[in-house]
């Protein structure tokens, strides 16, 4: 009838193109609908889906004797299938993923070109991609990778937040029996996307419980499908990609763990946040305001956040010291000039460094606090008559065993420790844990015994009694200490490979295997053990 009424109205726009038709049934259909939705898309859903679509249609329909809740529940179930579409994704496009990178960060080049060798190979050899576990410090650039590669695919970019989901019917949905029936925030952010192709990004998996874990291996099973309670349907999201982020890998699930490919993000050097400071941060900070730093200014702040892994923190420095002085200096005319006195007022004085004294028993370990920041740990020992021996700056059970097996290295060489020992590790208001400081904690001890000081140095691994292991965090470790003044950092052998010495420069990193070799350099009086 509409379509009549068009050509009688209008009988040179005969005969009636598609557009014009479209055009006039607009105002008559309903878009919102899920009815009209279905028909218009019904070439993009899978038969099975299809198939659950109309059954929905046709219960919500053709009875009169529903209750408020089936009605509900029915009217949801059609509108969330009918909005969820199966959608080819277009070819990956090489040149767009990397000029969307190098537009929104820095460096990175090894996780560049590992992802986008992976997009290459399953968009022209059909080589599936795998899933894609980003770890690393907040405010690396986990989450703008995903979306590169979103906007690099054609693909939808459906972020989920995992911290704060504690049931698993957040992810597998509620059954309609209930009056608390929902779809789960999952399967509702896979509806927003709108698309079954779309890249899922799964925000903090540590940071849920186990039983939102378990639920969440039900997304990840090889057959790519996965039953909504709600619905009541089958999905299928084989063709998805799917991505995670993670700070701390101890806290994820270890079954979770094993789905994934991990793409470790290890934070950034100085030299890279002062090139991402000034080519991304500053400039959209500032916008169209003219200021200017001084270079003692820029330096100024910079240098407050030059132990933490991510560029957050150096954003908020920025933005605050910014504001401030356009308030400050507004109406001059010559612009807003930013000094190193007005970064010191506005971010009051630089933050203490922790650094080991000069004399026997003081040696610096290396940490980080939380995987997020480097910490110069220092170390001091004070030999005691009472027989006691004491550790003290909040240590853990792995830094008691750390001690221990520093303890029995030194007595094997033929250095008594009868008197007892007290060793504290600085700063005493932080937690210490991990194996890292067991090659300092030995060293803290020798140089105790001995008499002899070790300066200028800074030591991390794990060590055994004899061999020195890997540790994590390398990169915030040997930044830490440069912040700090110390220019030699001993380091694990094994770990040789994870660092770009080109970030360091003015840096002596010495990579040791045994703890000998360090005995060597620092103790050349021990002929007895050298010559071992």
């Amino acid at each position: 009838d509409t379509l009549s009424l068009l050509a009688l109205r209008s009988p040179e726009a005969l005969p009636l193109t598609a557009e014009a038709a479209e055009a006039e049934l607009q105002r008559f259909a309903n878009g919102n609908s899920f009815v009209v939705r279905f028909h218009r898309n019904e070439a993009s859903y899978p038969p099975a889906q299809r198939k659950d679509i109309l059954d929905a249609v046709s219960r919500r329909m053709g009875s009169s004797n529903l209750s408020e809740q089936e009605r509900r529940s029915l009217d949801l179930r059609a509108d969330y299938l009918t909005r969820l579409l199966h959608k080819p994704p277009t070819p990956f496009d090489r040149e767009m993923f990397y000029a969307y990178i190098k537009e929104r960060l820095y460096g990175c080049a090894e996780v560049t070109d590992a992802i986008a060798a992976d997009l290459y190979a399953a968009d022209v050899h059909g080589i599936k991609p795998g899933r894609k576990l980003f770890l690393g410090p907040p405010g690396v650039g986990k989450s703008v990778f995903c979306e590169a590669i979103g906007a690099a695919t054609g693909r939808k970019y459906v972020r989920i937040q995992m911290n704060g989901i504690t049931q698993p019917e957040d992810i597998r949905g509620l059954s309609p029996c209930f009056t608390a029936a929902t779809a789960g925030t999952f399967f509702k952010g896979l509806v927003d996307g709108g698309s079954t192709t779309a890249i899922l990004y799964f925000d903090e998996i540590d940071k849920i419980p186990h039983q939102v874990a378990v639920a969440l291996l039900d997304v990840l099973d090889d057959s790519g499908k996965l039953y909504n309670m709600f619905t009541e349907s089958w999905i299928d999201i084989s063709d998805a990609l799917i991505c995670a982020s993670a700070n701390d890998i101890s806290s994820v699930d270890p079954a979770l763990l094993s789905r994934f490919e991990i793409v470790e993000m290890n934070g950034y050097s100085a030299l890279e946040k002062r090139e991402i400071a000034e080519r991304h941060l500053l400039p959209e900070i500032t916008r169209s305001a003219a200021v200017a730093f001084e270079p003692e200014a820029f330096d100024a702040v910079l240098s407050r956040y030059e132990t933490e892994a991510g560029v957050r923190s150096v954003k908020h420095g920025l933005k605050s010291v910014v504001q401030r002085c356009l308030l400050k200096q507004s109406g001059d005319p010559a612009g807003v000039r930013i000094r190193r006195e007005d970064v010191e007022n506005i971010l009051g004085p630089a933050p203490y460094r922790y650094i080991a004294g000069s004399e026997p028993g003081c040696v610096n370990g290396l940490a980080t606090l939380s995987g997020a920041r480097g910490l110069v740990m220092p170390i001091r020992v004070t030999l005691l008559e009472s027989g006691k021996r004491r550790i003290t700056g909040l240590p853990e059970e792995t830094v008691r065993d750390s001690v221990a097996v520093a303890e029995t290295w030194v007595e094997k060489l033929g250095y008594s420790l009868e008197g007892g020992f007290h060793i504290h590790f600085a700063p005493a208001g932080v937690k210490k844990d991990g194996p890292s400081a067991g090659v300092a904690a030995a060293v803290a001890l020798l140089s105790a015994v001995t008499g002899v000081p070790v300066t200028d140095a800074a030591f991390t691994g794990e060590f055994d009694g004899e061999r020195v292991l890997p540790v994590g965090g390398l990169k915030l470790k040997i930044q830490a200490a440069k912040s700090a003044g110390i220019h030699t950092v001993y380091l694990p052998a094994a770990c040789r490979g994870e660092i770009d010495e080109m970030l360091f420069g003015g840096m002596n990193l010495h990579y040791v295997s045994t703890i000998g070799e360090i005995v060597k350099e620092r103790f050349p009086q021990l002929s007895r053990f050298a010559a071992r």
